[in-house]
């Protein structure tokens, strides 16, 4: 999509899917919005610095590859609810920068204090706006990039950054069905608009004419290493207008890019 922004920034991620779980405890079905510097909050005692070596050498199917798909797989966890894919993509992000992990019930409680998420309903999830606020929270400098494109998204991997993007989900899971599957068994229509956030880790370039996305999708149950060919990607990607937040060595400061 182009032209005006089809995606306001009170459009929450993660809202339209099936409830896989229960909301924990403390949670309540809604939450109050509050104006908020994701950096107002100091991090907790004991959290460890970035890395500032950027991505690990360790090879992932090939040698080129961009970014490091390989680290990132051991972090990754399925969602355990419908409505936390932001949430936890955040906290994919936040354990390979620092080395610290934070349970999926912390960061959703954390979250859901300070306005960043609503759980449930049918209407929770996590506001673009909102889409990196958790790594502040902790001490860690994003870049918020409302309308990003993939050179930015290749150049980011390539220094050693963490990318968190909002996606159609419908697109990337209806590609991972084979041609015969039953209508039914399709997760919704592709292309209708961005309701699910992931962790892109690598791309794979190994074939230059039929590169490849590599996901941490915490939306299903083999989603480490998700591989996405380039054109699925980007047309998940465009349904939100390409949205993107970085987080890593490079970035010192908090910044948004309309």
């Amino acid at each position: 999509m182009t032209g005006a922004d089809p995606y306001p920034e009170d459009v929450s991620i993660g809202a339209d899917h099936d409830d896989v779980g229960q909301v924990p405890d403390g949670h309540d079905d809604q939450a109050g919005h509050h104006d908020h510097d994701a950096g107002d909050d100091p991090p907790p005692e004991g959290l460890g610095t970035l890395d500032a070596t950027g991505t690990a050498a360790a090879p992932y199917g090939g040698d080129h590859v961009i970014g490091d798909p390989a680290a990132a797989d051991r972090v990754w966890h399925q969602q355990a609810l419908s409505d936390t894919c932001a949430v936890v993509s955040q906290g994919f992000a936040l354990e390979e920068l620092t080395g610290q992990h934070h349970s999926e019930a912390e960061l959703a409680q954390v979250a859901h204090d300070h306005g960043w998420y609503v759980h449930g309903g049918g209407h929770g999830g996590t506001p673009l706006s909102c889409v990196g606020n958790l790594l502040g929270y902790y001490g860690v400098p994003t870049h918020r990039d409302y309308h990003a494109n993939p050179a930015e998204l290749h150049d980011a991997l390539a220094h050693g950054d963490k990318c968190i993007v909002a996606v159609s989900a419908e697109d990337i899971w209806t590609h991972q069905h084979g041609l015969d599957t039953p209508l039914s068994e399709f997760p919704g229509v592709p292309g209708q608009h961005a309701d699910h956030a992931v962790e892109v880790t690598g791309i794979d370039e190994n074939d230059p004419a039929h590169p490849v996305v590599i996901l941490n999708d915490p939306g299903t149950p083999d989603g480490a290493g998700e591989r996405v060919p380039m054109d699925t990607f980007l047309e998940a990607w465009q349904a939100s207008g390409n949205f993107l937040v970085t987080a890593g060595p490079g970035i010192t400061s908090t910044e948004v890019t309309a």
